[in-house]
């Protein structure tokens, strides 16, 4: 309508207009007219946002990956609080350490500009919003038991470790590292008793709850490119999230915003339902923590494993998104459009999306190559490039087995999956044709290896056994643990060295029932502590009339020049520094049997106690005669003193010997008769002299009167005997200055401030 038309109308209508008039309703006229223009075109905005089908590139750069942890908080009425694992509802983690939270990771989606992300929620849906006070006391009853058998566990392993710090020095190979698994075990023991306590008390609560709570984050990585558009770097964006709804398959998640590199799937509103007319052609994913999502081919996804694909999006054949894969099913685009819809409001989030989209078409920003990038370059606009992505992402099979992910010249390279013939299946990165970089194996055995692995074999890891143990450390090309490493189950630990899946050089363990092995194992099994041998040990000789009676000569012994000039003339021991260590306790023979006295034995153990000696008695048992007439025999000739070292049973009999005697109860039988009447005439506990042979053999079936007596162990080796001992034999070939021929060498099993204590409370009274 013109001008002329206009004033026509109002004349005809009986106004009289000016010119002026005329022209401000002409521009009036303008801007409603342009005005409806520019509605059209935000509503033409929005169409194209939302109800335009997304492209492969924003799929692939909308994936990012949520890392979740979560655990149930206990509030009771007296403040205390307490956290439990949502997965095992236990308060401590499998080796008694304080739970804190469980990880839960999974591949999300951006589905708007404000950062809003979906993410698959079976794990999260399945742990309830609260744990109601009758289900909390039957978890708690069941925590209590758990912390008490626990607990016996830890003082079991405190005490042998508490032993082992009363015998041992910094001299000693490994006392730092079992210094420290003390502390840690003290720690833990600690830990233990106080969460005992506190359950107890959370048990006499009966309001109280358990909240689920959790921190979100979600992380975004970026392929950097160079100057040539190559990859040269990862970078990784993480923001925290907050949970805003949940469904029985998805998690709806808030973030800061959406990060830049980072895009957001379109939900448009087409009917698609899976499987259904439009089946994926591809996945993609966050199959690797340490490189930006890639897209894969859906019959090379088929044959990944699913764990490692969860949270993907699906594309159709024309490169539409069409779903998201979770744990066990899949999610149909436009059951996320409801969910977040409803959610969100379908208004306010269609309007947040429009006005993103459009600020990013107006700004200019410097991040548009690294979201280009995010995709990879095999990885189109749509799926007209397929063909260059087959090139790269394949399925192959071959002798052995049948491959799945990415390729180059045939081989696999990058991430990917591989199915093997006997069954194993190993998801992570390749490098020509090998396993290299971070991956996971599992065999048929429900066995994992998981870590750095290099040229095709994991230089170091962990193992995780289907029954909870767990070893931590370097393996060889065949997968068993070798080099330096760390074993952990439910009874036991092991660190130290190993060889072909076998404990091999130098290593200690710490077992329920057992002393604390800290030495040298050679395939498997333990040989014993390699002691170094220096002045600050404790010292000492056994003698009888064999120091005396030599070459049918009788040899004095010079009491005040005895010393130590060599442990062992066979060698082989470890010294450092001058052998010349003093002599601090004797112990002479007296009896044995029922008639045998050492003629020596009053006037050296008289010459012992005048110069100083820590002196004691011992009696050669014989299997010939009672132990109650050997006992009697042994009282009245040694004539024990007052401040004397406890007496000691001297037990060598052959096997042969104990067969007569009617097999080891007997021998036992008349052992214990000896150590009753002994005890009861010195009051103390006596000694029992023994071979390691004999406790291996036979000790396992001695009665408590037996097991209850400090040992002196007999063994000529290198390696110290593995029992809880008191003194041990190490040598019969010693040579000590002031006496002629050799002398069995004895060395105390712990320090010098020990054995004064032992001397003076565990003595003859």
């Amino acid at each position: 309508m013109n001008s002329e038309q206009i004033s026509d109308d109002i004349h005809t209508a009986g106004h009289d207009v000016s010119p002026q008039d005329t022209t401000r309703l002409t521009a009036a006229r303008r801007r409603r007219r342009l005005t409806r223009w520019a509605v059209a075109a935000i509503l033409m905005g929005l169409w194209w946002v939302h109800f335009w089908p997304s492209r492969l590139t924003e799929d692939v750069g909308a994936v990012c990956r949520v890392d979740i942890a979560a655990w149930y908080e206990l509030v009771t009425p007296s403040a205390d609080t307490l956290r439990l694992s949502p997965r095992s509802l236990r308060l401590t983690t499998t080796d008694g350490r304080l739970f804190t939270a469980d990880s839960l990771t999974t591949g999300g989606l951006y589905v708007s500009g404000q950062g809003h992300v979906v993410a698959p929620a079976e794990t999260f849906d399945s742990w309830a919003p609260t744990l109601s006070p009758d289900s909390l006391r039957l978890i708690l009853a069941d925590e209590l038991e758990r912390l008490s058998a626990q607990s016996a566990l830890l003082k079991d392993r405190q005490r042998e470790l508490a032993y082992y710090a009363s015998t041992h020095s910094v001299v000693d190979d490994g006392y730092n590292a079992v210094m420290a698994r003390k502390a840690e075990t003290d720690s833990l023991t600690a830990l233990n008793d106080s969460l005992i306590d506190r359950v107890k008390r959370l048990g006499n609560a009966p309001k109280t709850v358990a909240r689920l709570r959790h921190d979100i984050t979600v992380s975004h990585t970026l392929a950097i490119p160079d100057t040539r558009g190559r990859e040269a770097a990862v970078g990784t964006i993480s923001a925290s999230a907050r949970l805003l709804a949940t469904s029985p398959h998805l998690l709806l998640l808030d973030t800061d915003g959406l990060p830049a590199g980072a895009d957001f799937v379109a939900l448009s509103p087409r009917f698609v339902s899976l499987p259904g007319g439009d089946q994926p052609a591809t996945v993609t994913a966050t199959t690797d923590e340490a490189g930006p999502p890639v897209a894969i081919d859906a019959k090379t996804a088929a044959w990944m494993e699913r764990s490692t694909l969860t949270g993907g999006s699906l594309a159709g054949r024309n490169g539409c998104f069409v779903g998201m894969l979770t744990e066990t099913d899949t999610v149909t685009a436009a059951q996320i459009r409801l969910f977040v819809g409803r959610t969100l409001g379908y208004w306010h989030w269609w309007t947040a999306d429009a006005k993103t989209a459009l600020t990013r078409m107006l700004t200019l920003t410097d991040d548009g190559p690294a979201r280009a990038q995010v995709g990879h370059p095999q990885t189109g606009h749509n799926l007209a490039s397929r063909h260059r992505a087959a090139e790269i992402l394949a399925t192959h099979t071959d002798s052995l087995g049948r491959y799945a992910g990415r390729v180059a010249q045939g081989r696999p390279e990058g991430f990917g999956t591989m199915h093997y013939a006997n069954g194993s299946v190993y998801t992570g990165q390749w490098h020509d044709g090998l396993r290299q970089g971070h991956g996971l194996l599992r065999d048929t055995t429900g066995t994992t290896y998981a870590g750095t692995w290099r040229s095709d074999s994991l230089c170091e890891g962990t193992m995780t056994r289907a029954d909870g143990g767990v070893y931590q450390g370097r393996f060889d090309h065949s997968l068993r643990p070798s080099g330096r490493g760390q074993w952990r189950d439910s009874t036991s630990t092991y660190e130290g060295e190993w060889l072909e899946g076998e404990r091999h050089g130098f290593g200690f363990a710490i077992a329920r029932g057992e002393i604390v092995k800290a030495g040298v194992w050679r395939k498997g099994k333990f040989q014993g502590e390699q002691m170094v041998y220096t002045a600050d040990r404790v010292y000492g000789i056994d003698i009888s009339r064999h120091q005396h009676d030599i070459k049918k000569k009788v040899c004095p012994i010079l009491w005040n020049r005895l010393s130590i000039a060599n442990i062992d003339r066979a060698g082989g021991r470890r010294v450092k520094g001058k052998q010349d260590y003093p002599v601090s306790f004797v112990y002479i023979k007296a009896t044995e049997g029922t008639t045998i006295v050492n003629r020596y034995y009053a006037a050296d153990a008289t010459a012992a106690r005048r110069h100083g000696l820590a002196t004691g008695a011992y009696h050669f048992f014989s299997t010939r005669s009672g132990g109650a007439a050997q006992a009697r025999h042994f009282i009245a000739k040694a004539h024990m003193r007052r401040g004397d070292m406890a007496p000691v049973l001297d037990v060598e009999p052959t096997d042969r010997q104990i067969a007569d005697m009617g097999g080891a109860q007997a021998l036992f039988r008349e052992m214990a008769a000896w150590v009753r009447l002994v005890k009861a005439a010195s009051g103390t506990q006596p000694v029992l002299y023994l071979s390691q042979s004999f406790v291996n053999k036979y000790m396992a079936e001695a009665p408590e009167v037996l097991t209850e007596c400090p040992v002196w162990i007999a063994r000529y080796s290198e390696f110290k005997p593995y029992v809880r001992l008191l003194h041990w034999q190490l040598s019969p070939r010693g040579q000590v200055r002031g006496i002629t021929g050799d002398v069995d060498i004895n060395v105390y099993n712990g320090t010098r401030e020990s054995f004064a204590d032992y001397v003076k409370h565990k003595g003859v009274k």
